[in-house]
């Protein structure tokens, strides 16, 4: 997804044998030449959903970017507005 000079993307790795039912969403935010990372852990008695992990994902590389609220505003605004079918 990009927003003015910002890029933000979301991956989903596999697990390691050893923690099965557990998955993980990790969010990157990129402008200039810095790349911030957050992620979301869904504990094994959790229901695994790709939008709530990329809220959450989303919100800990926010803050982690130390953005200012307009930009903070712009990226959520732009994140309600995307569509499953846009690409990024």
């Amino acid at each position: 997804m990009k927003i003015d000079k910002y890029i933000v993307r979301w991956h989903y790795p596999a697990v390691p044998f050893l923690e099965k039912n557990i998955h993980y969403t990790y969010c990157y935010l990129t402008f200039g030449d810095m790349t911030y990372a957050g992620f979301a852990r869904c504990v094994p008695s959790d229901i695994f959903s790709k939008d709530k992990g990329r809220k959450v994902s989303l919100a800990r590389v926010l803050k982690n970017a130390e953005l200012p609220k307009e930009e903070r505003t712009k990226v959520w605004d732009a994140y309600r507005n995307m569509t499953a079918k846009k690409r990024w």
